[in-house]
């Protein structure tokens, strides 16, 4: 998987992965990528949660995952993370609901990053 995202000028980018392209804007007119990263978290548990109901014949009819964050100037902390089942009867199944959204790609990742190295190449390491 690769991601490329390019600079436009001002405030706005780009960014291109896989099949699909998108822009970021901090003007408030499109999503920043801390929006993205965590609608990317809540998108994840929601198709986990909905595929394993549509599995075990859980109802997922407005099944709606929320998340709340506390979003600082140098990084996002105290996720909690909400998921509503409206229309489903749990019972006994609530515990492997609970493994399904926390085994989703986005949230294991976080769960167990372990860092991200970054490579900065000016004008004279970039091939013509």
């Amino acid at each position: 998987m690769i991601a490329t995202t390019r600079y436009l000028g001002g405030k706005r980018f780009d960014t291109a992965v896989g099949d699909h392209s998108f822009r970021t804007d901090h003007t408030g007119i499109g999503p920043t990528p801390p929006d993205l990263f965590v609608a990317s978290l809540t998108g994840c548990i929601g198709i986990y949660v909905a595929g394993y109901c549509g599995k075990v014949g859980l109802d997922a009819t407005d099944l709606t995952v929320e998340l709340e964050c506390t979003k600082g100037t140098d990084r996002m902390s105290d996720f909690t993370v909400r998921v509503r089942l409206p229309h489903a009867e749990l019972g006994a199944r609530a515990a492997a609901v609970q493994r399904v959204a926390e085994a989703c790609l986005v949230h294991e990742t976080i769960r167990t990053f372990a860092g991200c190295p970054i490579t900065i190449e000016g004008a004279a390491l970039i091939p013509a």
